[in-house]
Protein backbone atom coordinates (compact mmCIF):
# COMPACT_ATOMS: atom_id res chain seq x y z
CA UNK A 1 0.00 0.00 0.00
CA UNK A 2 1.07 3.55 -0.63
CA UNK A 3 1.01 6.32 1.96
CA UNK A 4 3.24 8.67 -0.04
CA UNK A 5 0.27 10.52 -1.52
CA UNK A 6 -1.20 11.25 1.93
CA UNK A 7 -0.14 13.84 4.46
CA UNK A 8 0.99 11.91 7.53
CA UNK A 9 1.81 13.08 11.03
CA UNK A 10 5.44 12.18 11.74
CA UNK A 11 6.38 11.08 15.26
CA UNK A 12 9.93 12.27 15.79
CA UNK A 13 10.32 10.13 18.93
CA UNK A 14 10.35 6.96 16.83
CA UNK A 15 13.61 5.18 16.13
CA UNK A 16 13.08 5.86 12.42
CA UNK A 17 10.92 9.00 12.02
CA UNK A 18 9.18 8.94 8.68
CA UNK A 19 8.60 5.17 8.76
CA UNK A 20 5.58 3.34 10.09
CA UNK A 21 5.94 -0.36 10.90
CA UNK A 22 3.22 -2.85 9.95
CA UNK A 23 2.87 -6.63 10.00
CA UNK A 24 2.22 -7.62 6.39
CA UNK A 25 1.81 -11.32 5.63
CA UNK A 26 3.31 -12.06 9.05
CA UNK A 27 6.47 -10.04 8.50
CA UNK A 28 7.44 -6.57 9.72
CA UNK A 29 7.52 -3.98 6.95
CA UNK A 30 8.55 -0.31 7.11
CA UNK A 31 6.35 2.06 5.12
CA UNK A 32 7.74 5.52 4.36
CA UNK A 33 5.55 8.47 5.32
CA UNK A 34 5.89 12.25 5.11
CA UNK A 35 3.89 15.26 6.12
CA UNK A 36 4.10 18.87 7.19
CA UNK A 37 3.38 18.18 10.87
CA UNK A 38 6.17 16.62 12.95
CA UNK A 39 6.29 16.33 16.73
CA UNK A 40 7.81 14.39 19.59
CA UNK A 41 4.81 15.03 21.87
CA UNK A 42 1.99 12.53 21.62
CA UNK A 43 -0.58 15.08 22.82
CA UNK A 44 0.39 17.34 19.90
CA UNK A 45 0.20 14.41 17.50
CA UNK A 46 -3.29 13.50 18.73
CA UNK A 47 -4.42 17.13 18.46
CA UNK A 48 -3.07 17.30 14.90
CA UNK A 49 -5.00 14.17 13.93
CA UNK A 50 -8.19 15.44 15.59
CA UNK A 51 -7.91 18.69 13.62
CA UNK A 52 -7.35 16.92 10.30
CA UNK A 53 -3.68 17.74 9.74
CA UNK A 54 -2.94 14.24 8.48
CA UNK A 55 -3.01 10.54 9.12
CA UNK A 56 -1.55 9.45 12.45
CA UNK A 57 0.00 6.24 13.73
CA UNK A 58 -0.50 5.18 17.33
CA UNK A 59 -1.24 2.08 19.40
CA UNK A 60 -4.99 1.57 19.82
CA UNK A 61 -4.69 1.48 23.61
CA UNK A 62 -3.44 5.09 23.50
CA UNK A 63 -6.21 6.45 21.27
CA UNK A 64 -9.15 4.14 22.02
CA UNK A 65 -10.97 6.89 23.90
CA UNK A 66 -10.61 9.24 20.90
CA UNK A 67 -12.09 6.57 18.62
CA UNK A 68 -14.93 5.90 21.09
CA UNK A 69 -15.68 9.64 21.26
CA UNK A 70 -15.74 9.91 17.44
CA UNK A 71 -12.84 12.38 17.42
CA UNK A 72 -10.64 10.19 15.20
CA UNK A 73 -11.43 7.37 12.80
CA UNK A 74 -9.45 4.18 12.28
CA UNK A 75 -8.11 3.61 8.76
CA UNK A 76 -5.87 0.87 7.35
CA UNK A 77 -7.53 -1.56 9.75
CA UNK A 78 -6.60 -4.46 7.50
CA UNK A 79 -2.93 -3.90 8.40
CA UNK A 80 -1.66 -4.79 11.87
CA UNK A 81 0.97 -2.63 13.55
CA UNK A 82 4.10 -4.43 14.69
CA UNK A 83 3.54 -5.72 18.26
CA UNK A 84 5.08 -3.64 21.03
CA UNK A 85 6.32 -5.52 24.11
CA UNK A 86 5.11 -4.48 27.55
CA UNK A 87 7.42 -5.08 30.52
CA UNK A 88 6.80 -5.13 34.26
CA UNK A 89 9.71 -4.25 36.55
CA UNK A 90 10.36 -4.56 40.28
CA UNK A 91 13.46 -4.07 42.46
CA UNK A 92 16.32 -6.51 41.98
CA UNK A 93 16.58 -9.34 44.48
CA UNK A 94 12.93 -9.23 45.45
CA UNK A 95 10.56 -11.93 44.39
CA UNK A 96 7.16 -10.77 43.28
CA UNK A 97 4.54 -10.74 46.01
CA UNK A 98 1.10 -12.28 45.64
CA UNK A 99 -0.31 -8.77 45.09
CA UNK A 100 2.17 -8.07 42.29
CA UNK A 101 1.50 -11.47 40.68
CA UNK A 102 -2.26 -10.88 40.87
CA UNK A 103 -1.86 -7.43 39.31
CA UNK A 104 0.32 -8.78 36.48
CA UNK A 105 -2.14 -11.59 35.77
CA UNK A 106 -5.02 -9.09 35.71
CA UNK A 107 -3.07 -6.75 33.42
CA UNK A 108 -2.18 -9.56 31.00
CA UNK A 109 -5.78 -10.77 30.94
CA UNK A 110 -7.11 -7.25 30.32
CA UNK A 111 -4.67 -6.63 27.48
CA UNK A 112 -5.57 -9.97 25.92
CA UNK A 113 -9.30 -9.22 26.12
CA UNK A 114 -8.77 -5.91 24.33
CA UNK A 115 -6.52 -7.60 21.74
CA UNK A 116 -3.60 -5.34 22.66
Amino acid sequence: FELGSHSCIVRTVDEHPGEWMFQIEGKPRAVKVAGAFRSNLMTSIYAAAIHGLGLGYSPLWQIGHLVDEGRVELVLTEFEPVPVPIHALWPEGRSSSAKVRTFLDMLASGLELKNL
